[in-house]
């Protein structure tokens, strides 16, 4: 895209969708809206990338990624490196949005194209699939409307083209200034759920409680999920009694 963004005659800006989450390797504290050198070359790291086969790929992960939770966080930042080094005569805007959600307002209230990220975890606890996940409760979850989302892009946007050949940084999320907690947003989903129920939904809408030890999670997934499904199977596989 930035080759071909290149090769138009008459283009004012480029604008690239990130996350606010590029940056979460460097741990607790202010991330500003900027793009951070931390000694790691993306077209270099692509090229060892591309050199190795999925399976090796699969088999270093986390050698890789280095001080990054995930692979998603990982390539965001190389994307945003390889924008600021080769951008050239460019004028970049670089918006970092942070977890999006159904909309506020625009078009209606509660409207989504996408059931990832937030979107899953708020309808399978909706239909109430889901009684329990691995989070600490009173963790932020800094979630934003999809409509703040694209509107800050347009004004992002509109803004960037009177810096010329610069690159610009936004973040788009709540932050410190409007916070929720994980505990917050299971509450905003047991009333709204409760209000507006689905025609065919598994069980009530409630989170059973929030569950930060991985030991504990798992144990409870064993407990709730895995051991009925066997218990139902070897049911299952029971002679009906009476059945000649």
């Amino acid at each position: 895209m930035l080759e071909l963004a290149k090769e138009c005659k008459v283009l004012d800006i480029f604008t690239h969708v990130s996350t606010a989450y590029t940056n979460c390797n460097r741990g607790d504290g202010l991330i500003e809206e900027k793009i951070y050198d931390q000694g790691l070359d993306s077209e270099a790291k692509v090229a060892e990338l591309m050199a190795m086969n999925p399976q090796q790929i699969a088999d270093n992960e986390k050698q890789l990624i280095g001080s990054f939770p995930n692979t998603y966080t990982f390539t965001k930042n190389l994307a945003e490196k390889t924008l600021l080094k080769n951008k050239g005569n460019l004028t970049v805007c670089l918006f970092r949005p942070s977890i999006i959600a159904a909309s506020h307002l625009e078009p209606f209230p509660g409207w989504t194209d996408s059931l990832a990220a937030a979107g899953g975890i708020s309808m399978l606890t909706g239909i109430g699939l889901i009684h329990y996940i691995r989070a600490h409760g009173t963790n932020k979850f800094d979630i934003t409307p999809v409509d703040f989302v694209t509107n800050g892009m347009i004004i992002a946007t509109a803004y960037g083209t009177t810096r010329p050949k610069e690159l610009i940084v936004y973040h788009s999320g709540t932050s410190s200034t409007n916070s929720i907690t994980m505990v917050d947003y299971k509450h905003g989903i047991e009333r709204e759920f409760r209000i507006m129920q689905f025609d065919n939904q598994v069980s009530s809408p409630i989170f059973l409680k929030f569950i930060a030890s991985h030991k504990k999670f798992k144990a409870t997934k064993m407990i709730k999920e895995k051991l009925p499904i066997y218990l139902l199977e070897k049911a299952a596989q029971l002679p009906w009694i009476g059945t000649p």
